[in-house]
């Protein structure tokens, strides 16, 4: 595309996120859109050492390292657990039209009030927007406001423009509606060696996790949960009843990762 058309496109992306956010969406639903507009400002949190200790804003997720034992740590006093939501439960919370969609939208706002921190991967991030985008390019799927009011604005734009502008938009989403943080932890994908191969963090741990035996998808969202217990993440919540009611025992008998899932749909 000529950069002109590029431009053209950026600008009608603007526009378009600024019309959805000047609809009558209520104040709380579309303060995520306002920072679009401005541009993509929201981030995931970063954990490194040096990152926290200047940026960390939210005290209640503890950062020393998970006991030998390989139980979940004490968490700080307000928390009373730390649960890594995989894709399933957001994608379910997003989607209006999965038969879920409730449920998982009332079972986080229940565990966030009774003090449950909600936090996820990088990793489960890039799953949820390559499938929201993807749906949106397709219109296969009712989203929740005021997602689908931005959806709506975009439909006009280039399947990448449509994506570049709905992309940055989740991470605010699911914090200011859902409570669930992204949170981005450097150590995942640190370098480490394999035999003669040198490879990422995360995908070590899900090579060592290969005896739990499930897909590859979800093996890695077990690697990252198992990863981030220094977050204090003692369970995994997911609505993927198929590939995690066989392994849910296995998981918190030998890694001390309580399996919690979603299996009711609540009217």
């Amino acid at each position: 595309m000529h950069p002109s058309g590029s431009r053209d496109e950026g600008e009608r992306s603007t526009r378009a996120v600024g019309e959805a956010r000047r609809g009558a969406l209520p104040a709380a639903e579309d303060a995520h859109i306002r920072r679009v507009e401005r541009g993509p400002r929201s981030k995931p949190s970063p954990v490194g050492p040096q990152a926290r200790k200047a940026t960390r804003q939210d005290a209640r997720i503890p950062t020393h390292a998970e006991p030998p034992s390989g139980r979940s740590q004490r968490t700080e006093k307000g928390v009373v657990a730390t649960s890594y939501v995989d894709s399933s439960i957001i994608l379910s919370a997003l989607i209006t039209t999965d038969s879920r969609h409730q449920a998982s939208v009332e079972t986080l706002k229940k565990l966030r009030e009774h003090g449950c921190e909600l936090i996820t991967s990088t990793y489960a991030f890039t799953e949820v927007a390559n499938t929201t985008c993807r749906r949106a390019i397709k219109g296969e799927w009712q989203f929740a406001a005021p997602l689908a009011k931005l959806v709506n604005q975009l439909k006009a734009l280039s399947p990448q423009a449509l994506c570049e502008a709905l992309a940055p938009t989740l991470f605010s989403f699911l914090e200011e509606l859902h409570g669930v943080k992204v949170i981005e932890d450097p150590e995942l994908y640190s370098i480490e060696s394999v035999d003669t191969a040198r490879t990422a963090r995360i995908f070590h741990e899900a090579i060592n996790l290969a005896w739990v035996d499930i897909r590859t998808k979800d093996l890695l969202h077990i690697a990252a949960a198992s990863l981030m217990k220094k977050h204090g993440v003692n369970r995994i919540l997911t609505a993927d009843v198929e590939d995690f009611e066989n392994i849910k025992d296995k998981l918190e008998r030998e890694l001390g990762l309580k399996v919690e899932i979603l299996t009711t749909q609540q009217s």
